[in-house]
């Protein structure tokens, strides 16, 4: 009987947390139909899900092809995050704040997308090591020391009920959701039409097209409900 209460209670704490953490999740997407601003943060944010995970099949095809041993793979990865981490703490500590005043959140939303386009189209005219590990580095410097800010900054022109609860729904379901729209592109593209590397960079930089385009229009729409969010502070 006691084995039993026990379960019972086991379940009822297990569906609790289920109905608090799905009821959250629903909530947040109902916030995220209801506005046009998180519509665009979330297709931005797609976008970088999808393009950041179809350079890592692309890495992946180059390192595996010049790269043999697995021990020495994982030792090219590690000297390439080493040396993107002590760039990246160095441009945080003295440079990004700096950055973000210079360029605007739409120069800066934009960058990823670019930096990403010449990372993919680099590595399909040139497939070597040397080009993954430029790219990779770009990329990373970037995304941690321009970019992220940035879209932390997105969310100050939001209600706080809609900054947390869409955020949970956004970083519960948006990732996922673009890696796995990322894994059937990379499926179709070089398993099913054997089109290769310069299929997947083609495919990489058309999106990057889209998601440079994305980027202005979320840039702009953040430069107008901040200036709104300014002038209802000078009324009050």
């Amino acid at each position: 009987a006691a084995l039993a209460e026990g379960w019972s209670a086991q379940q009822s704490r297990f569906w609790v947390w289920v109905q608090e953490h799905l009821g959250g999740v629903l909530e947040g997407f109902a916030l995220i139909a209801a506005s046009s601003y998180l519509m665009l943060l979330c297709g931005y944010l797609l976008m970088t899900y999808i393009v950041g995970s179809l350079m890592y099949f692309q890495r992946s095809l180059v390192v595996a092809a010049m790269v043999k041993a697995a021990n020495d793979r994982t030792e090219f990865f590690a000297t390439v995050y080493s040396f993107s981490a002590v760039v990246i703490c160095g441009l945080q500590l003295l440079a990004t704040g700096r950055l973000l005043r210079f360029l605007g959140i739409t120069l800066s939303l934009s960058a990823m997308p670019l930096v990403c386009m010449l990372g993919i189209l680099g590595v399909g005219v040139q497939p070597s090591t040397t080009t993954v590990a430029m790219a990779e580095i770009l990329r990373k410097v970037v995304g941690y020391s321009m970019v992220r800010p940035a879209r932390e900054v997105l969310y100050t022109v939001v209600t706080r009920e809609e900054k947390y609860k869409a955020k949970l729904s956004i970083d519960s379901v948006v990732q996922r959701l673009g890696d796995t729209v990322a894994a059937a592109v990379f499926e179709v593209l070089d398993v099913q039409m054997h089109l290769g590397l310069s299929g997947v960079a083609v495919a990489g930089a058309a999106l990057c097209l889209v998601w440079i385009v994305w980027a202005v229009r979320l840039g702009r729409r953040h430069a107008l409900l901040s200036s709104h969010s300014s002038a209802r502070l000078i009324k009050a």
